[in-house]
């Protein structure tokens, strides 16, 4: 009998639980493993010193608690980006405040297992108890490759268990196998050192596997005979384009103003059937009025890339992600105590993969460059901005941000509580480029949780 948890007391408590870690290469399938262990129930914190996330969940097998974290996808452990360092300062027991885990579980991709078995290798170089989670198996063999597992296995010296992530086939036998970790089949020779050497002994365990690799997917192929095709390709690319913008500006207009006229008529229930003025304010005018405000905005920018300026305990960001499914949504918080609530309230929303928290300011000196080095801002990346921190750094945080270069023409910028308690240099700002930088709109609103103090959201499209 099996059951799933999560940890208790801090995001990242692990004290007098064994700790199993998974390790593998992004798009692995590191994440579905890792979800179907612990129940979708991780607490997240960022690793010591660094902005990198820290995934920590429990699985129950028999009465016995393990401890299971999702380290950051690496290729190698020579690394070359934050994730990766992180990675490898960890499994070389580097934190002070984190132990090395008991046993490692290495997550790897059956359709590109070449790719991953250098990591295999340097992995049980470490000489921790090892397992392998094959993923994809199903994919392997549709697509017409082969692996035998049985054989992989002796050629590890090492036991592999079979997984479909995304289904959770194989999760129960690979979770039965946590509690005895101690017991694992450990390699007689531990793999060469040397990246050369490496790739000759991964060569031979997977020729002793039997392995082979699976064929181009026919789909695919067929949709890339037309996508990149010198002439049917550029045709396809203008049309997508064509009906993209036109779904933008004639289809999302009508849904803004649905959308007021819904949020309005929302508002207008809660205040008639609530009595509570403490509650009906809250409601009608804090996070349908408020929070609602700004979600009107989000399908005109249609974001991938999303940033939110003063995170506070996490509502904002959540709506931002919730109203567009396709984007990647950072959230400045100089706090560290509402920047650790926001990230509860992310991972318990399921959206700790897509919203990320940086405790700092954008004025600060240091965020920007961490966005820019550790998450790949770049030019014109940005495509909405949602300011609602210090009212009189709007305006310089918003030019920070186009020194950056990051906005591009056509992002949307809403600047939340403009009239109360007010931002007057960043509207008196915005009327003056009113279409020369900026396209303004401003709409009337009231201050949240209550109905007398009327308010300004301002909403901005960037013209270059």
């Amino acid at each position: 009998m099996t059951a799933c948890h999560d940890v208790t007391d801090s995001p990242v408590a692990l004290a007098g639980i064994r700790r199993v870690a998974l390790i593998g290469s992004p798009n692995a399938g590191k994440t579905s493993v890792f979800n179907h262990l612990t129940g979708l129930r991780a607490k997240t914190g960022n690793y010591p010193g660094v902005t990198v996330g820290r995934s920590v969940g429990t699985t129950t097998v028999d009465g016995v608690a393990i401890a299971v974290e999702d380290l950051p996808g690496t290729y190698s452990l020579d690394p070359i980006s934050p994730d990766e360092q992180v990675v490898t300062d960890l499994l070389a027991g580097k934190y002070s405040d984190i132990d090395r885990p008991d046993a490692l579980v290495l997550v790897a991709d059956a359709t590109t297992l070449r790719r991953s078995i250098m990591l295999v290798g340097q992995v049980l170089r470490l000489d921790l108890p090892c397992l392998l989670a094959l993923t994809m198996c199903d994919e392997l063999t549709s697509r017409g490759g082969r692996i035998d597992v049985e054989a992989l296995s002796k050629a590890l010296g090492i036991p592999v268990v079979p997984v479909v992530g995304h289904r959770g086939t194989g999760i129960d036998s690979l979770r039965a196998q946590l509690t005895s970790f101690e017991r694992w089949q450990r390699p007689p020779i531990l793999p060469p050192a040397g990246q050369q050497a490496v790739g000759a002994w991964g060569q031979s365990v997977l020729d002793a596997a039997d392995y082979v690799a699976p064929q181009p997917d026919r789909r695919t192929h067929r949709i890339d005979r037309v996508l990149l095709h010198p002439l049917w390709g550029t045709v396809a690319f203008f049309a997508v384009m064509f009906g993209f913008f036109q779904v933008l500006f004639t289809i999302a207009a009508p849904l803004q103003d649905w959308a007021s006229r819904g949020l309005s008529w929302l508002c207008a229930q809660v205040a008639r059937d609530i009595g509570n003025p403490v509650i009906r304010g809250l409601l009608s005018h804090g996070i349908i009025g408020g929070v609602g405000t700004v979600l009107q905005f989000i399908p005109r920018a249609n974001p991938k890339l999303a940033m939110e300026l003063g995170a506070y305990c996490g509502y904002s960001g959540l709506r931002i992600a919730r109203a567009a499914p396709g984007a990647k949504v950072f959230s400045i918080e100089k706090s560290g105590a509402n920047a650790s609530v926001a990230r509860r309230v992310w991972a318990h929303a399921g959206l700790g993969d897509r919203v990320t928290c940086i405790n700092g300011t954008v004025g600060d000196g240091t965020t920007l460059e961490v966005l820019a080095k550790d998450y790949g801002f770049t030019e014109g990346c940005l495509d909405f901005v949602f300011l609602d921190h210090w009212k009189d750094v709007y305006l310089s945080d918003l030019r920070r941000l186009v020194d950056q270069g990051w906005l591009h023409p056509g992002t949307i910028v809403v600047a939340d509580n403009v009239g109360f308690p007010g931002a007057p240099e960043y509207r008196a700002y915005m009327k003056e480029q009113q279409d020369k930088r900026w396209q303004t709109i401003e709409h009337e609103t009231h201050v949240e949780y209550q109905t007398l103090l009327k308010d300004l959201v301002l909403e901005s499209e960037f013209l270059g």
